[in-house]
């Protein structure tokens, strides 16, 4: 009776556990599973959004992989991945280190930072391509303080650094917590303990990476 019990009221848990998830998963397959479906099966067919797609089987990947583009755009696509890594990895434990104190309002900048990450990528695109649009809000902020506008899709770099602020911008909070995390199991003792025996704030760093 007691293992009949103990049953019951794990599979009620379970239940309302789902129940608590399915939300979650129904967001989640909306935002990403199905226009990730639909963009493969578009990759088959020709459509120019103005008329309904045509099935064309494998041509448009026969003609991207025969262009000659495929291995620029593949390097490129490294080396700024490459780039966005590097400057998310240095930043995120900055952001860990400013945020691993005990100061009032530590928990809204923990959330605002990882606000971005959980927003949608289709909405969070959006607004970046409006803003960087030649009459959009960046040209627009330029032009109130005298400054020429920028047509940014026209340059290699301006387009390269945006994509950079933007992976950033939605990487940052994952990365940071998983900094804070471990900056957070550190024994506090360890770094006052550098601190008092007249260690620089390199060398302090050191210490916390070497212990993290």
């Amino acid at each position: 009776m007691k293992t009949m019990k103990v049953r019951t009221r794990s599979y009620r848990e379970a239940k309302i556990a789902y129940l608590i998830l399915i939300p979650f998963f129904i967001y989640i397959a909306f935002w990403n599973l199905l226009p990730l479906i639909l963009g493969i099966l578009l990759g088959f067919a020709q459509y120019n959004a103005l008329s309904p797609p045509v099935w064309v089987g494998l041509r448009n990947y026969r003609m991207f992989f025969e262009s000659g583009v495929y291995l620029p755009l593949l390097w490129r696509q490294v080396w700024i991945g490459a780039l966005c890594l590097a400057v998310n990895t240095i930043l995120s434990f900055v952001v860990a280190l400013a945020l691993n104190n005990n100061a009032k309002g530590r928990g809204f900048f923990r959330a605002s930072f990882y606000v971005p990450a959980v927003a949608a990528v289709s909405v969070t695109t959006a607004v970046f391509v409006s803003l960087l649009s030649p009459l959009g809000g960046f040209n627009r902020a330029m032009e109130s303080i005298g400054m020429d506008p920028i047509i940014w899709s026209h340059s290699q770099f301006w387009m390269v650094f945006w994509i950079v602020v933007y992976f950033v911008w939605r990487a940052i909070g994952p990365a940071s917590i998983i900094w804070l995390g471990g900056l957070q199991g550190i024994d506090p003792s360890l770094y006052e303990a550098a601190k008092v025996d007249g260690a620089s704030f390199s060398q302090r760093i050191g210490l916390l990476l070497s212990q993290g």
